[in-house]
């Protein structure tokens, strides 16, 4: 039970990490304009084979999509590398992608 136990923690701890990862990725890429065609193309499309990880990538971007308000006239230049990542990690599991954004509301 005890090894349990530290099995679960460690798999919130790696989870935990994961998320905040992708956050900063999120963040990198709203940020950097200049190299954002290439952080979506070696960052995110990778990522997009990853189905394990589509899950935390939506909770991601929905999370920043609502602490920036929403679209708006003021935060449109936020909005639109949000829907490029989206567009770059549905790319190779677009089905999958779809469903699990679906799901997720």
């Amino acid at each position: 039970e005890k090894h349990e136990k530290h099995e679960k923690h460690e798999k919130a701890e790696k989870t935990e990490k994961l998320m905040n990862i992708i956050a900063d990725f999120i963040d990198i890429t709203l940020t950097e304009k200049e190299i954002r065609p290439a952080i979506l193309s070696k960052i995110w499309k990778p990522m997009g084979f990853i189905e394990e990880s589509l899950d935390m990538i939506i909770d991601q971007l929905t999370n920043k999509y609502l602490k920036e308000g929403g679209v708006s006239p003021t935060t449109i230049d936020k909005m639109e590398p949000l829907c490029d990542i989206s567009i770059t990690v549905a790319i190779p599991n677009s089905v999958l992608f779809t469903k699990k954004l679906i799901y997720s509301f």
